[in-house]
């Protein structure tokens, strides 16, 4: 029998890991100019072990040329979710494409800099902003 603690803390990871979702953007709803060959993933939530599932995969035989994620509601990252982005970051070098990160958060980016994923994605393709990843964007198309 589970004691009641170690069932509320895997009620809270169940929850937490719900309420994590990871979304393409509607370039056709989108409130901003996203040039062709660039796609807008927006990761809403904490993204820990238990919600690593939620991670998306490159689309294949596609056009694009550059992959934003905007991280402004990732509040934390833990470093399986580091594993994630630097294998995310991988198969995006091998499939040709630029990984920006826009909005990222105090936490989630000590803890890419203390994993070097920050030094490996590069400092120019961390944007404090969306207007930023886009233009640095179109600098790299």
């Amino acid at each position: 029998m589970f004691k009641p603690k170690i069932l509320t803390s895997i009620l809270f990871l169940k929850k937490m890991s719900d309420i994590t979702a990871v979304r393409s953007w509607d370039k056709d709803e989108s409130k901003k100019q996203i040039p062709s060959g660039v796609v807008v993933y927006e990761i809403n939530g904490p993204m820990f072990f238990a919600a690593t599932d939620k991670f998306l995969e490159i689309p294949k035989n596609s056009d694009i040329r550059v992959m934003i994620l905007r991280a402004s509601n990732m509040p934390i990252l833990d470093c399986t979710a580091v594993k994630n982005i630097e294998n995310l970051f991988k198969e995006c070098k091998r499939e040709g494409i630029k990984l920006i990160i826009s909005h990222i958060n105090k936490q989630p980016l000590e803890i890419m800099k203390r994993n070097g994923l920050y030094d490996i994605i590069s400092e120019e393709n961390f944007c404090p902003n969306i207007d930023m990843a886009i233009s640095r964007a179109n600098e790299l198309l």
